[in-house]
């Protein structure tokens, strides 16, 4: 099973007036009247100043945080998926999750804290920022769409952090007979990780094997070249489900994430592709073998923003991949 923990990013500084993502004096004008004034000397400095925060400001930040915790957490958390929310108390969250859909709750949560949501029909779809663009032949993960802050919802409207808030989030993987407070220790530093190791806006994730094994793997959510690292991975846990994909490829990957690493991205990628088309089945539907052709291009892409170590990292991600889709049965 999994737990969850999620955690809003420097939610101090949102309430105190000092987070850079506060809005300016220009942000709440008028496109109109904003492009009027940012010609005149007189007022182009005063459009950049932040907004003060008066309790007006405080109380749309309490209704965004309550909506988040009392309307959309459970819905995610209980109705949309399998889970149990245990709490849920503004910008922080702990749930228990079936581990093969802890990372579809993980993501809808965190699009839901700064509203990248939009409902159609009644159903949440995560929908990306409309500068978060993909380039051809990338794997296509999420709709494109503007992105308000604001959420409509059966007959509501509500106000959510908006896009320039971030959140954390530590998940742990488990195995029933793990004692709870270990693992409540393990979601925790998960947590601390993705905040701290990580620089916030990331997702941290321990497998703690039944055999005593651990595997702390972390990424941030996206990156200019990957928009939707979630997605991603869930793209290749099912390649594993479906049995189109080796579960070898993420030792053989592994194996040699440490010599790449050296070597140039063209041949990064060359090589990942070759492993990639070692460890896949043959008689696969042109759908499903023009899937598998695209993915060395955005692991790789992943791989380059992780840093040095980016190969290794993205490797033992692929054995967590592996893991969730063989239901721990590693």
């Amino acid at each position: 099973y999994a737990l969850l923990y999620m955690d809003g990013d420097q939610m101090g500084r949102w309430l105190s007036g000092t987070h850079e993502g506060l809005a300016t004096f220009g942000d709440i004008l008028h496109p109109e009247v904003r492009e009027a004034l940012q010609n005149d000397p007189n007022w182009q400095s005063l459009l950049k100043m932040k907004r003060l925060i008066t309790p007006a400001v405080h109380a749309a930040i309490s209704q965004a945080l309550g909506w988040f915790a009392l309307r959309l957490v459970p819905h995610i958390v209980e109705e949309r998926h399998a889970g149990r929310l245990i709490y849920a108390g503004g910008d922080d969250v702990l749930a228990l999750v079936p581990m093969d859909e802890v990372l579809a709750v993980a993501r809808e949560l965190r699009a839901a804290f700064s509203g990248h949501i939009r409902f159609e029909s009644g159903s949440l779809q995560v929908v990306l920022a409309a500068e978060a663009k993909q380039d051809d032949g990338d794997p296509p993960c999420m709709p494109e769409g503007s992105v308000s802050g604001y959420v409509e919802w059966e007959d509501e409207v509500f106000l959510t952090m908006g896009p320039r808030a971030t959140a954390s989030m530590g998940v742990v993987l488990a195995h029933h007979l793990q004692p709870l407070d270990l693992v409540l220790d393990a979601v925790r530093e998960a947590e601390r990780l993705a905040k701290h190791r990580y620089g916030r806006n990331a997702l941290v994730l321990n497998l703690l094997k039944r055999s005593g094994e651990r595997l702390t793997v972390g990424t941030k959510w996206s990156y200019k070249e990957v928009p939707d690292v979630v997605c991603l991975l869930t793209m290749i846990i099912q390649h594993f489900e479906r049995k189109t994909l080796s579960g070898k490829w993420p030792y053989a990957t592994k194996a040699e994430a440490s010599i790449l690493e050296g070597l140039p991205v063209a041949a990064q990628e060359a090589e990942l592709r070759r492993l990639l088309k070692r460890h896949t089945e043959s008689d696969l539907s042109p759908a499903e073998a023009k899937e598998v052709e695209q993915l060395p291009r955005p692991l790789i892409k992943w791989a380059e923003s992780l840093g040095s170590s980016g190969l290794t990292e993205m490797a033992r991600w692929l054995l967590v991949c592996n893991f969730i889709a063989k239901g721990g049965d590693v």
